[in-house]
């Protein structure tokens, strides 16, 4: 490639100068112009030296190809859907088939009226997966262009037109990643299934086709976005809002943080004291379990700006872990205490329930020994029993997703809505300092965002997200 750039505003003028300041290659023109109140504008010569073997361009190129394989397994999956998708019609045109052997000559007009139904739904989603897969398919050769044209800059080119290269590609880049979120969050599963028709007559349809929609399991890369330094026995932590409330066992306290990790407030407790979980009542409230040394325990129900105890439950179980269940009852070991009319003093009272859970909408989780029992009021139950020796702790995410915690194990498992496993997250592979055993998983609701807690001395707090 030839040394000489042109530029782009000037194109008669070459590139002789650099502006730090904005990141940007420039003519004389361009300098005097737009750059002249800039303070770090050096020549051109000093800017591009090393810049092959730069840090910033050695990091695009590794995101090159980061991105490129991302976009082939997700095409990958796209084109295994369709295939999914067109083996569930088979199996509905297979299933209609055999259900029309066995009905008599009025079923003619019905059959012929699902058959199109079905083949109008295959066009018509067959042709929204595919445009799917031709999205993605032209992402990824916008972005394998400029993989090669950069990759080339890199090997052959000079190093004005490497930095020149560099500077246009990642400028392009916010908006390229922003087309692909679009995507990526347009993108579903779509399954298909025929339900049959017991009763032959008077029959007034053939047959019902039920679409289903759902996220795929894209298994998203965890990363660590900070940390806050508190450790101890049993921590435990919410999010509320964009803020996190931590309790501190071994501190006889829990501590208000911001969206960035920062102790705001703190709330003391008595010595004997200790909380070991906290819940969410409403976006004012909270409710933390107090474990007290040869006593029975208590809840403490806690204002939260500022932190300051508002009511306190006493209840005759021990309690290590709570969760909300139908927003107005809390379960806590063995039973259930109801928080209704909380605020006018009435009695509290408590019901026998199985398990500990977790509780969100129409679903619930439940520990039983060394598996989870999966109950939702709108689909089908499962328990969950693969290779779980010590599920302390449970949370589903925004798309259904169970999350479970594993503490002697020191990982998670990711289970889908259905029952599967999908994948077990050593946490070791999140970060190498995640040394002890983790106690509490919790996500920041409608988010990708969670905390994990452990139970001991040397690991803090972490904040995740999953990408």
């Amino acid at each position: 490639m030839s040394g000489f750039v042109a530029c782009d505003e000037h194109p008669d003028k070459t590139i002789e100068t650099y502006c730090k300041d904005h990141s940007k290659p420039c003519c004389t023109v361009c300098a005097t112009v737009h750059h002249r109140k800039c303070e770090h504008v050096v020549t051109i010569e000093k800017a591009v030296s090393g810049v092959h073997k730069s840090i910033k361009a050695q990091e695009l190129m590794m995101e090159l190809k980061e991105t490129s394989n991302k976009l082939e397994v997700i095409i990958d999956n796209r084109k295994q859907s369709t295939t999914n998708f067109e083996k569930g019609i088979d199996v509905v045109l297979t299933e209609i088939g055999n259900m029309r052997q066995t009905m008599n000559d009025r079923l003619d007009e019905l059959e012929l009226k699902i058959k199109e139904e079905v083949k109008s739904v295959r066009k018509t989603y067959i042709l929204r997966l595919n445009e799917e897969i031709n999205e993605l398919v032209a992402l990824k050769s916008s972005f394998d262009y400029w993989k090669y044209i950069f990759r080339a800059c890199l090997s052959q080119g000079s190093e004005i037109h490497c930095l020149v290269k560099m500077e246009d590609i990642s400028s392009k880049m916010p908006h390229f990643k922003n087309d692909l979120s679009t995507v990526l969050q347009g993108i579903r599963d779509i399954s298909i299934k025929f339900e049959t028709m017991n009763i032959i007559s008077d029959t007034m349809c053939f047959g019902r086709l039920h679409l289903k929609e759902q996220k795929p399991s894209l298994l998203g890369k965890i990363h660590v976005i900070f940390t806050i330094d508190v450790r101890g026995a049993y921590t435990s932590g919410i999010f509320l809002k964009d803020d996190i409330i931590i309790t501190e066992y071994n501190e006889n306290r829990i501590a208000y943080h911001d969206n960035t990790g920062k102790q705001i407030d703190t709330l003391e407790f008595q010595i004997n004291e200790r909380p070991t979980d906290i819940i969410k009542v409403n976006d004012h409230t909270v409710a933390a379990s107090i474990y007290q040394y040869r006593s029975y325990g208590k809840i403490f129900i806690i204002n939260v700006k500022p932190l300051t105890l508002f009511k306190t439950v006493n209840i005759n179980v021990g309690m290590f872990g709570m969760c909300m269940f139908i927003h107005e009852e809390i379960i806590v070991n063995s039973s259930i205490i109801s928080l209704s009319n909380i605020e006018h003093g009435a009695k509290l009272e408590e019901y026998h329930a199985t398990f500990v859970g977790s509780q969100r909408e129409k679903k619930n989780i439940f520990r039983n020994t060394n598996s989870i029992r999966f109950e939702s009021f709108v689909g089908k139950d499962f328990d969950c029993r693969s290779n779980l020796s010590s599920p302390f702790h449970q949370n589903i995410d925004r798309d259904g997703n169970i999350y479970i915690v594993e503490h002697y194990a020191k990982s998670i498992l990711q289970v889908t809505p259905d029952g599967q496993l999908a994948r077990t997250i050593a946490l070791s592979n999140i970060d190498k300092d995640m040394t002890e055993r983790p106690w509490v998983m919790r996500f920041k609701q409608n988010t990708d965002k969670f905390l994990v807690t452990f139970h001991g001395t040397r690991s803090e707090v972490y904040i995740c997200e999953i990408n």
